[in-house]
């Protein structure tokens, strides 16, 4: 009995690797998604590291709209925050606001049904992306979209790592203080955000979505700023280029460090070089497994001289980079297995010192609410987590 039960775990577990493995291998070589760097632009862009904030300065930017609003989640809650969401969006659409809501199939799955067919009675487009579909069932399951775009009359848009949810809000206790980086583009760059949610619309529904309207002329702001959008592809080959090229120093914040060899040894080999590595870490989880995933890759960090930080505010959930202090990235993709080879994605590469730093400040202040990772805390891990 016991043989049995384990070979039909054994089967199961092959089949679902085999289902993944080639699943992926099919999907690259059809070339079925591109990742894609946009060109480079100058637009005028605001930073966010709280909820509050962002979620004030949104919800404006809604309520303003006049002729179309564009949004992807990856996760949106049916809670508080996302009531309030949905009701402005009802009332935009039945003032004559074009309104198009995209989510992901598993990050918003629990999304209701009710608030689903309240939004599409007021005239809301609703859509969903990244469904399980054969032959590959595992493999696309596991392939989401977590991009975080919003573009409101192709003016002004918004990406980075708050989702639509009260934890984001610092709400849930288990959490607690939620911190988190999201950025705002206004004028050049937002037609880059406003093609990328297009083709994930038509990707999703079909729907080729054209016209002047969604591209309206657009000033030159005082940044220079870069959109990277990857669908599981060139995300890994380029943040070893960063990291091979960097000179003095590389912080990264990212709520899951599970790398792989290349973007380690990257990081490793910059250290070997004399750069100063700094990583910044949550030290609570949202999600089982991740930290002690992370684990092994450490003890070679530490032991080369990088630092690395927990963050014991709350929940670091923060995607961003800073590179010899002149090159900035805020955007959607963790440094994980995940982002790198499986995610849609989208991350902004800017060179302005004034943002660059507003987000070092914000980093400054993080690590100043974290405690320094050691080998001996290393190995005086429980017993339990070791396992």
């Amino acid at each position: 009995m016991l043989t049995t039960i384990a070979l039909i775990v054994l089967l199961v577990i092959f089949l679902l690797w085999a289902d993944l493995a080639v699943g992926k291998r099919v999907w690259r070589r059809q070339k079925l998604f591109q990742s894609t760097r946009f060109p480079l632009r100058h637009g005028d862009v605001s930073f966010y590291d709280q909820g509050v904030p962002f979620f004030k300065d949104y919800f404006r930017a809604i309520e303003q709209a006049y002729d179309h609003i564009h949004i992807n989640f990856y996760i949106f809650r049916n809670d508080t925050i996302g009531k309030q969401l949905c009701a402005r969006l009802r009332k935009k659409a039945r003032e004559g606001v074009k309104v198009r809501v995209l989510v992901d199939w598993m990050g918003s799955h629990f999304f209701s049904k009710k608030e689903r067919k309240d939004l599409e009675r007021a005239g809301v487009s609703f859509a969903v992306s990244n469904r399980p579909r054969p032959p590959f069932w595992f493999f696309t399951m596991n392939r989401r979209n977590h991009r975080k775009i919003t573009v409101v009359d192709g003016k002004i848009g918004f990406l980075g790592g708050f989702n639509v949810g009260d934890e984001y809000l610092g709400k849930k206790p288990e959490l607690g203080n939620w911190r988190d980086y999201h950025i705002k583009i206004e004028n050049d760059g937002v037609q880059d955000l406003q093609q990328q949610f297009l083709v994930d619309w038509k990707t999703a529904t079909g729907e080729q979505i054209e016209g002047s309207r969604y591209y309206p002329e657009l000033a030159k702001g005082m940044t220079p700023l870069q959109l990277f959008s990857s669908n599981g592809t060139s995300l890994e080959d380029f943040f070893c280029d960063l990291f091979n090229r960097a000179e003095q120093s590389i912080v990264i914040g990212t709520p899951y460090y599970i790398p792989g060899p290349r973007i380690q040894q990257a990081l490793l080999s910059a250290r070997k070089r004399g750069v100063a590595v700094t990583l910044l870490l949550p030290m609570k989880k949202d999600h089982p497994l991740v930290h002690e995933a992370a684990v092994p890759y450490f003890a070679p960090l530490i032991k080369a001289g990088c630092d690395i930080y927990m963050y014991y505010q709350g929940f670091y959930h923060a995607k961003v980079m800073i590179i010899d202090g002149t090159l900035c990235d805020v955007g959607t993709a963790n440094l994980d297995r995940r982002s790198l080879v499986l995610n849609n994605e989208i991350n902004c590469f800017m060179h302005d010192p004034a943002i660059i730093a507003r987000v070092r400040a914000a980093l400054t202040r993080d690590i100043r609410q974290s405690e320094r990772l050691t080998l001996r805390r290393l190995r005086r891990r429980p017993l339990v987590q070791r396992l």
